[in-house]
Formats: structure tokens, C-alpha cells, sequence
């Protein structure tokens, strides 16, 4: 019969002993440096994010109407590039010769 270890907070449980231990310093370690690796990358993602609704906002309304956006699409646009815009514009349709 297989029995797994259950690590859970910071605690270890083994069924097969019904014994609960503290986890190896290692593995918290492990875990809080994978915590902050996924927070450093949502933090660069965020600040792409406002890079690009910045760059767009510093453009004039006839440059934004040349690429399909209006002032108001632009967080919709840079967040949700692939769907509908939020306002219920549709995104442009690539012209077929």
C-alpha cells in the first residue's frame, strides 16, 4: 500500500506513522522562493502593462483611430488584446484581396 507525505504549511503529515512533523527548512525556502519568483513576474507584467497604456494615451486621436482604438479602448485593448473590447466595439477585420 503506497502512502503519500502531505506537506501542508509548513507541516508534514505521514499516514502511515499518523506522525505530523515541522517541513525541512529546505522545502519552506523552496516555496517562499517560488512565491517570489511568481510575484516578480507579476510585477514585470504589470509595469508592461502601464508601459503600453502609457505609450498609447501619449498618442493623438488621429494615430489611435489608425490603428482601431479609441481613447476609451486602450486599457481594454492593451489587457485583453485577443477578445472584444470591453465597450462592445469589435476589433478590426483584416482586409481580404
Amino acid at each position: 500500500m503506497s502512502t503519500q507525505r502531505i506537506d501542508v504549511g509548513g507541516f508534514v503529515y505521514d499516514p502511515s506513522t499518523g506522525n505530523t512533523s515541522r517541513s525541512t527548512p529546505s522545502s519552506v525556502l523552496a516555496a517562499i522562493g517560488a512565491r517570489a519568483r511568481l510575484w516578480i513576474a507579476e510585477y514585470i507584467r504589470r509595469r508592461a502593462f502601464r508601459r503600453a497604456e502609457r505609450e498609447l494615451y501619449m498618442l493623438d486621436d488621429r494615430m489611435l483611430q489608425d490603428i482601431g482604438l479609441c481613447r476609451s479602448e486602450i486599457t481594454s485593448a492593451v489587457r485583453n488584446p485577443v477578445q472584444e473590447r470591453i465597450n462592445g466595439a469589435q476589433p478590426p477585420v483584416a482586409a481580404s484581396f
